[in-house]
């Protein structure tokens, strides 16, 4: 769980956790794992709303070259 916590730290949220268990680590596990899945929507998310607002800009600096 250690090395799937600091490489969804680091960035990578292709990374799960095993849950083989049914226990309270295996809860622990399986929550963890939704964690990051929802993360990665967010991050993925974000990443598209920023390529639109790069688009949007590029665009007004077009129009106002153009009005210029």
């Amino acid at each position: 769980m250690i090395h799937s916590a600091e490489a969804t730290a680091a960035g990578d949220f292709s990374t799960r956790v095993p849950t083989t268990r049914a226990d309270e680590i295996g809860i622990v596990a399986a929550a963890f794992n939704l964690m990051v899945e929802s993360v990665a929507r967010s991050h993925r998310a974000l990443e598209d709303k920023v390529l639109e607002l790069e688009r949007a800009n590029h665009l007004k600096s077009e129009f106002l070259a153009t009005v210029s």
